[in-house]
């Protein structure tokens, strides 16, 4: 079995489960500063009005995740932390930074591999990385049907207790005030769940593969700013195989019309989809359930 070290990928909002900052009058009166200041570096330090739980930034987030300071500048409070003397500060980094890439190193899977995976009665990323295989498709963005002698894949370079490689920030600013907000990298091949501007799971995908078809079609999948339009648990393909339609797309989830849904999918390692965005069988009845009719659904070329 090879063994995978791990890394911190990204400043998960665990940090503020303990007190963030000093809370200098009711909770009820938040977005009323007490005073601030500004550093040389340009970063806020501010005593004021913030809630000094995660439950309470939970419960707050999407009524008003704004703080109005003094000087007439506005910051949200979930990149709030506290330094040693308890005096918050803003990580800008926090709001719409995804996390760095961690190191990597090639391994091609060989027919002994798969030979042995065989006899173990396991699939051939569960054979050579044991717990660390879900961390490993991820990176690669692979379900491990599709990893064979031959392939070449990443395994990430993660240490220090981390099991899951997550390439979006924890926080995005512009989903604060809705409360489900799906956002979906075609760079990165990701897609995140987050609640109030917060993440709260995320998944591999495989987005269109932006080259032209037979008759000129552009498989693409466009970046913008749609909302959930319809779900169907049991959808098929009304255009793919052609010239009749009919390939199964479990678990769908409509963002824009005509024919791009989220849907249970191949992945394959990169983008090959005619434009929907695919998503592991086991993951996509997950999305499914959690959006709903209306849901925020952005996708970017990339976060750079």
């Amino acid at each position: 079995m090879i063994a995978i070290t791990m890394i911190i990928m990204a400043a998960g909002f665990d940090q503020i489960s303990g007190p963030c900052c000093r809370l200098e009058a009711d909770v009820s009166a938040l977005g009323e500063p007490a005073d601030a200041a500004v550093t040389d570096g340009g970063v806020s330090a501010v005593a004021a009005l913030v809630p000094t739980r995660a439950e309470e930034v939970e419960s707050l987030a999407c009524a008003d995740p704004w703080l109005t300071l003094p000087d007439g500048t506005r910051r949200t409070w979930l990149g709030y932390e506290s330094d040693a003397e308890g005096v918050c500060r803003i990580d800008p980094a926090l709001e719409t930074i995804p996390p760095a890439e961690p190191g990597s190193v090639e391994y091609v899977i060989t027919k002994e591999d798969m030979a042995a995976a065989k006899l173990a009665k396991q699939n051939v990323l569960a054979y050579l990385f044991g717990d660390g295989a879900r961390t490993v498709s991820r990176f690669n963005r692979l379900d491990p049907k599709f990893a064979h002698a031959g392939k070449k894949i990443r395994v990430p370079d993660l240490t220090d207790g981390q099991t899951e490689y997550t390439p979006l920030p924890a926080v995005y600013q512009p989903a604060l005030t809705e409360p489900k907000y799906i956002l979906i990298d075609l760079k990165r091949q990701f897609l995140g769940l987050y609640e109030c501007g917060r993440l709260t799971a995320s998944y591999p995908i495989s987005s269109g593969t932006g080259v032209r078809g037979p008759k000129g079609e552009n498989y693409r999948t466009p970046p913008g700013d749609y909302r959930v339009k319809a779900k169907n648990k049991d959808a098929k393909s009304s255009k793919y195989p052609e010239p009749d339609g009919g390939a199964p797309m479990p678990y769908a989830v409509s963002f824009k019309y005509p024919g791009y849904w989220m849907h249970g999918g191949d992945l394959v390692g990169y983008p090959a989809s005619h434009g929907c965005i695919r998503q592991l069988y086991s993951e996509a009845p997950k999305v499914f359930a959690w959006a709903r009719i209306g849901t925020f659904v952005r996708v970017v070329s990339s976060l750079d």
